[in-house]
């Protein structure tokens, strides 16, 4: 490895740019020699690849997260051609990476938590073989302050990829809580909140960057990483949005006669535009990287009751299996129970999220007497409603 390292330095004064042949990195200099600068360099059938089916993998992922069907067609399709794209624009040697960056799409991803955004993403990523990071945009710092920096992004990337810078490149970086950077949400520190804004302008908009493989020694190997094919992706629930949105519709209901009461306020009711963004503190220069602009829709009582009955992930279906891991048959509910969860989750407003959570602490209930096997091994778990109020009491905390 020392051999090789010593062959990048030495031809670096004539390089001619980073390239890839065989999809290993390769330095290519004006004499024409090609020095290895990452992993081994491997004859690669590019006709062995299997081919992906788009529309089964949507279908899947809509059957765990339901009610979402548009949002992860929307991600799946458009994630899926990056990856084409790459392929199509790379030759043996060369990757176009001005049509590259004029074609790529980036992705605005808003969505009320507990509505699946972040299930969907990780599902897609399995289902593609693309490593994901997802990170708190808001945590983020400037250079020169304190906290986590971009790099710190591309390191932890480059380990979920198996420390292969190849994969690494080609990966997902999700920005969760993009809205929290906004200046309107960040009164007190406006400054450095567009600071940290600009950084990751010129991050998403693909540069080149290096990092110590072992941020804690002085000489740890350096890891250079481009970021021009990174498929990124800006999520947040942007509250404030559509909480001034339902607030103009409201009023807008009132001066044409209506009532609140006349008529159901949804995610559904107004339209959000680039521009509601831009007013609401975001970067206006990152809407000219982000291409498409997606939403994952709140969930609604019918919606949870959905979830509940038919998702492959359903909360329910999980106790189920907790049930017969410990050899019970199954379980039975009455509609009441069913109608009793679904009001009690609608009421937390955390989404699918509050279903688990209900679901969770009615388990913990019945976990004891699951494992001791108390209850009759020739019936069914009985699920009421009473177990729900049992739950509701056990909320509360005396000291």
């Amino acid at each position: 490895m020392s051999n090789i390292k010593m062959q990048e330095q030495n031809s670096k004064d004539n390089s001619i740019g980073t390239i890839f042949k065989n999809k290993e990195r390769v330095l290519k200099t004006e004499f024409d020699n090609d020095v290895i600068t990452e992993g081994e360099f491997t004859e690669i059938d590019d006709t062995s690849k299997e081919k992906i089916d788009t529309n089964k993998i949507i279908s899947e992922i809509s059957a765990r997260i339901v009610g979402q069907e548009e949002a992860i067609v929307t991600l799946v399709t458009n994630i899926y051609y990056n990856q084409v794209l790459i392929d199509e624009l790379s030759s043996d040697y060369f990757i176009d990476l001005a049509q590259l960056d004029s074609r790529k799409v980036g992705i605005l991803l808003d969505g009320s938590t507990g509505t699946g955004k972040t299930a969907i993403l990780k599902d897609i990523a399995s289902r593609l073989d693309l490593p994901i990071y997802i990170c708190n945009a808001n945590s983020f710092s400037e250079t020169g302050y304190v906290g986590p920096s971009i790099t710190d992004i591309l390191r932890k990337l480059y380990f979920i990829a198996g420390r292969s810078v190849n994969k690494a490149e080609r990966g997902i970086v999700v920005l969760d809580e993009i809205d929290k950077l906004s200046s309107r949400n960040s009164i007190d520190s406006k400054d450095m909140k567009k600071g940290v804004q600009e950084e990751l302008l010129g991050f998403i908009s693909g540069g080149e960057y290096d990092f110590p493989l072992d941020e804690n020694l002085h000489n740890s190997k350096m890891i250079h990483f481009d970021t021009s094919k990174l498929t990124f992706i800006l999520s947040g629930a942007f509250t404030s949005i559509k909480e001034r949105k339902r607030n103009e519709l409201e009023k807008k209901k009132k001066r044409v006669g209506f009532s609140s009461s006349d008529s159901n306020i949804n995610d559904e009711s107004y339209i959000i535009t680039a521009q509601d963004y831009i007013d609401e503190g975001m970067h206006r220069e990152f809407f000219g990287r982000v291409k498409v602009l997606t939403s994952t829709r709140t969930y609604n009582y019918d919606d949870l009751k959905t979830i509940l009955l038919t998702s492959t992930i359903s909360p329910l279906k999980n106790f189920e299996k907790t049930v017969q891991m410990f050899g019970y048959s199954g379980i039975t509910y009455t509609d009441d129970f069913i109608h009793e969860l679904c009001t009690q989750a609608l009421e937390m407003g955390t989404g699918a999220r509050a279903l688990q959570t209900i679901m969770s602490g009615v388990q913990n209930r019945l976990l004891r007497g699951l494992i001791n096997q108390s209850f009759d091994m020739d019936k069914k778990i009985d699920l009421t409603s009473d177990l729900l109020h049992d739950y509701n009491k056990s909320l509360v905390r005396r000291f």
